[in-house]
């Protein structure tokens, strides 16, 4: 194995020189640290990450808090950061929140302990603001896919962007009864699309449910209202699948679907859906994050605030109630 005297002696330098280049780069000349770096990827040089990281002061390890076990996106959202932070050399700690055992605040302590560089958090309100306060100082903080705390950076989705493009699909393609389940925050994209096309906003076919969706609640919709097309979030998608494949309801013959978010399941049953783009996601997650960690900036801080929009990906769950030749006149 080299060693940083190796490194060193080859390169004609001092240890200390060596070591800097790799620990602390902006104070190196350019030219010496090219030499450096160029010599050591040549001899299969590697710094040894822990030392590094101790020398620095920093662990490079990052904690997360997943809101869900059991929704898929996460999983998937968890993955991708998971592998981001590989390339960087840094790990991940990983608390999940389960309700009515571990809530926000018991999830963070086990995190905060271990002395992580950063926390990525998906809070939905500022119960823990006092905790926070307490540890912005030491640990960076950066909310994903919500907002509740403005002084600190965020990577958020246009929800609300990608309910109207959902909405605007089946709009285009004849539907008028398009049954909503979903968030608060998403509706109002559901409304714009009907409003844009100069429809009349069903407002008795939308759902908003704060609790997960029910089959018995999913069922009492369908026979109220006899939706043509149903469009549904994350879990409550895959009730309303289930609800209906009980109910021998065929996809999209009977009922037309999307599906906000993404998933395998979603795939193999050619669902429409609304996605994200998580790599974009995850890149601006990590970038941020990092750049907080190494740059740390005196005074003020201006936080980030970053939104992605999120796409349409058309498969084979959505039933042309006229004909193509007439979206194309729309």
């Amino acid at each position: 194995m080299v060693s940083l005297k190796d490194l060193s002696k080859r390169c004609g330098c001092s240890v200390s020189t060596v070591s800097r280049a790799f620990s602390n780069p902006d104070i190196v000349k350019e030219e010496t640290k090219h030499n450096i770096f160029s010599v050591a990827e040549e001899m299969g040089y590697t710094p040894n990450a822990l030392a590094r990281s101790l020398k620095n002061t920093h662990s490079q390890t990052i904690g997360i808090i997943i809101p869900s076990i059991d929704n898929l996106f996460y999983i998937e959202v968890l993955k991708n950061i998971e592998l981001e932070l590989h390339k960087r050399d840094y790990k991940l700690i990983v608390s999940f929140l389960q309700p009515g055992i571990i809530d926000e605040r018991a999830a963070l302590e086990p995190i905060v302990s271990a002395r992580v560089d950063g926390i990525i958090i998906f809070s939905d309100n500022r119960d823990n603001e006092r905790y926070f306060k307490r540890i912005d100082k030491q640990i960076r903080i950066v909310q994903l896919f919500t907002r509740p705390y403005d002084e600190y950076d965020s990577i958020v989705i246009r929800d609300a962007d990608g309910m109207e493009l959902a909405a605007d699909c089946l709009l285009k393609r004849g539907h008028r009864r398009i049954l909503y389940f979903g968030f608060s925050d998403r509706v109002e994209g559901y409304r714009r699309a009907y409003r844009k096309r100069g429809f009349p906003v069903p407002e008795e076919l939308i759902y908003i449910e704060d609790r997960p969706l029910t089959a018995e609640i999913f069922s009492e919709a369908l026979q109220d209202h006899h939706p043509t097309a149903v469009l549904t979030c994350s879990l409550n998608s895959q009730t309303a699948i289930q609800t209906m494949i009980g109910q021998k309801i065929r996809i999209p013959e009977d009922i037309s679907f999307i599906s906000y978010d993404d998933s395998n399941w979603a795939r193999i049953m050619g669902i429409t859906v609304i996605a994200h783009p998580l790599e974009t996601v995850t890149e601006h997650v990590v970038n941020t994050l990092l750049e907080r960690i190494h740059c740390p900036q005196e005074g003020g801080i201006t936080p980030v605030r970053i939104e992605i929009m999120p796409y349409l990906i058309e498969r084979k769950s959505v039933r042309y109630l006229h004909s193509q030749a007439d979206e194309t006149r729309e």
